[in-house]
């Protein structure tokens, strides 16, 4: 389970909104992990995950733009590493249900990068952010 605390934050509203969704959203998943819900839900929320995902990056990456973020290719390449990633997880449960390597996937890539990502990458992107505004 991941907690959205203020360390999280780029104090870009748009970014915080859709950090906390995302977690939220990434936390259902962990309902397929326990194997506490249907396999045709469990596909549910990782379409419904799948589709945020990309969602979020598009919005975050046309900040950048907008901003002239000088690291937008290294982001880029990061946002794209992530949602391989999510690929792979999805494809993983679609094929074999909630495997060790579907929660491996989970914690590491989904969960635990996504939140260093945050504190690490997108804290710095929304300083630049709110000076070039």
């Amino acid at each position: 389970m991941i907690y959205y605390t203020l360390d999280l934050h780029t104090h870009v509203a748009l970014l915080d909104e859709q950090h906390e969704e995302m977690i939220s959203r990434i936390n259902a998943v962990e309902a397929i992990k326990d194997e506490a819900i249907s396999d045709k839900e469990a596909e549910k929320i990782l379409n419904f995950l799948g589709e945020y995902i990309i969602k979020h990056f598009g919005d975050e990456e046309e900040l950048q733009r907008k901003t002239g973020y000088p690291h937008y290719d290294w982001h880029h390449s990061l946002h794209q590493w992530y949602i391989a990633e999510f690929h792979r997880m999805r494809q993983e449960f679609m094929k074999n249900g909630p495997t060790p390597e579907f929660t491996r996937l989970l914690d590491k890539s989904m969960m635990n990068w996504f939140v260093k990502h945050i504190i690490n990458v997108d804290v710095i992107l929304g300083k630049h952010i709110n000076q070039h505004k």
